[in-house]
């Protein structure tokens, strides 16, 4: 039988756990045609909650739009980007896909391709002149277009990894953003990112364009009464009954963190027989191969890290709680130069939202790279 739990991209619907009170103000955003920023970290659940809220909405009733920044390493992508998804919103013809196209964007030249699956598919060619506000303008302003157009439908404006604007360097991107949107009363948007305290910086920092533009809305861990029926639930399928404390367990490993309380399972799954249970042996060995399955993007993260990060992420690992990261003991434990080469590693590894803190205690963003450190520098801090 094939493993219930999801952790990898979208989750399908019967694995999505609990966030019926999150997809419910979602869906009032949407209806009242608000704006909301959306936070969380990586692997939180962002996408997949977009996915089960776009999936949600009446076809006939609702025109959504979803521009991945992603895909833009410039202005030029950006707006070519923009123009893409905005101009294949609706069901057109192919004839009145490219004349619609036209109409909205003046300033670019739209062509028509076919897909891998045979289906028409709008592009525009690169910009190469330069850039100008009034080019940028009419691109953001096509939601509002589109809404006009089509008074009987609700229309939604979804920005994935929002943050990323910051990376195209350009500043007028931010400021024509807020311009447009502030005139789109009849548009929904949601701004999403996964760099909370950049995302955060573009909405919640005096001086930033976008400014008190959205409303706030991060998305956290799922709570531990929601996840024991999910997983006793799907464990049932196979014959097997976990225990309330060894979900306890689990949850107290991941903190409910969604792409990881499902990656252990889908491994207890598959580890364990029919009509037995999992207990905390097994599971110690399943957070092992957690830890080997990640290791490499660890690696990754620590290897790209200078000197002072790296001695702050090793005491944020260690030290229970992390509470005073610049005082003398610390300084000389983890062997900073002085409190203020400390200082500078802590605001690196924040400001790269890889330590958050929490009532004056700083921890390790990623629970599960924190456990990898405590195993692989577990000798040199015994």
């Amino acid at each position: 039988m094939k493993s219930p739990f999801s952790y990898g991209g979208i989750v399908s619907s019967d694995s999505f756990c609990d966030r019926i009170e999150e997809l419910e103000e979602l869906r009032r955003v949407v209806n009242n045609a608000g704006k909301l920023f959306m936070y969380g970290e990586r692997r939180i659940g962002k996408s997949s909650l977009l996915h089960h809220l776009i999936s949600s909405l009446d076809e006939d009733s609702f025109t959504v739009a979803c521009v991945d920044i992603w895909r833009c390493t410039d202005t030029s992508d950006f707006i070519r980007e923009c123009a893409r998804v905005f101009g294949s919103t609706g069901r057109h013809s192919p004839e009145n896909l490219l004349q619609r196209a036209r109409k909205l964007f003046t300033g670019l030249t739209p062509a028509l391709t076919v897909d891998d699956f045979g289906k028409p598919q709008l592009t525009f060619a690169a910009v190469h002149r330069k850039i100008d506000p009034p080019l940028l303008s009419e691109v953001l302003s096509a939601p509002g277009k589109i809404a006009e157009s089509v008074p009987d439908r609700q229309v939604l404006v979804v920005f994935d990894e929002f943050q990323e604007i910051r990376n195209l360097k350009d500043d007028r991107i931010e400021r024509i953003i807020r311009s447009e949107v502030q005139k789109h009363s009849n548009v929904a948007y949601i701004f999403c990112g996964s760099r909370k305290h950049m995302i955060r910086d573009m909405f919640l920092k005096s001086g930033s364009p976008l400014y008190r533009s959205a409303v706030h809305y991060p998305i956290g861990p799922i709570a531990l009464e929601h996840w024991i029926p999910f997983i006793r639930e799907r464990f049932e399928m196979k014959g097997i009954l976990p225990g309330v404390s060894i979900i306890k367990e689990i949850c107290s490993l991941t903190d409910g963190h969604p792409y990881y309380t499902q990656m252990i399972c889908d491994i207890l799954w598959d580890t364990c027989d029919q009509g037995r249970s999992p207990d905390s042996s097994i599971l110690s060995r399943t957070v092992q191969t957690v830890l080997d399955r990640e290791g490499e993007g660890f690696s990754a993260v620590w290897e790209s890290l200078p000197s002072n990060p790296r001695k702050m992420l090793l005491a944020a690992a260690f030290e229970k709680p992390l509470i005073q990261p610049f005082s003398g003991d610390i300084v000389s434990r983890y062997n900073f130069a002085n409190p203020s080469s400390a200082r500078n590693g802590l605001e690196y590894l924040v400001k790269h939202d890889l330590i958050e803190s929490s009532s004056g205690t700083y921890y390790i963003s990623d629970r599960f790279m924190a456990l990898w450190l405590q195993r692989r520098f577990a000798a040199s801090h015994s």
